[in-house]
């Protein structure tokens, strides 16, 4: 910001300069975790730092500034908006975690629901669960005692 006054005589001069500010108006559409930036409004030409912080059994799925996908850039659940200069709208929506509850599939940062759970795959192959103990969340063998045909031997009595 610049100022000019020509002065032809003793004169008392004083300015007041501000510096102009720009909000970031943060939405969680969906809810199920937070984004707070810092600073916020943001002085010109400064950057905000803003973190995301999904809820438990959740992760961040779309992150989307002024309507562009930027969720390559959120590192360590972080994303630096540089350099403002104008007013910015950024939108984080969240989904389910592996091996969190599940109705279906679009419940699932993966995108795939199996047994209940938010799985790493579709994981419908025969003796493969999602929801194995140990494993929960990962599609994974099925490991026990091999059944053979449909009865289970009965005990006899003496």
């Amino acid at each position: 910001l610049q100022c000019t006054i020509t002065i032809t005589k003793d004169t008392n001069v004083s300015a007041l300069f501000s510096v102009p500010t720009y909000n970031i108006n943060t939405t969680t559409p969906d809810g199920h975790g937070t984004v707070t930036c810092t600073p916020n409004p943001v002085p010109d030409s400064k950057d905000s730092v803003c973190t995301i912080t999904p809820a438990p059994g959740y992760e961040a799925d779309t992150v989307q500034l002024d309507g562009s996908d930027v969720a390559g850039q959120v590192s360590n659940g972080t994303y630096t908006i540089p350099g403002v200069t104008a007013e910015h709208a950024l939108s984080i929506t969240f989904k389910k975690s592996l091996g969190t509850a599940c109705g279906d599939q679009t419940e699932c940062k993966s995108g795939f629901c199996a047994d209940g759970v938010c799985c790493n795959s579709t994981c419908d192959g025969q003796c493969n669960a999602c929801d194995v103990a140990e494993s929960v969340g990962t599609c994974s063998p099925v490991v026990g005692a091999t059944v053979r045909g449909s009865s289970v031997p009965s005990s006899s009595s003496a």
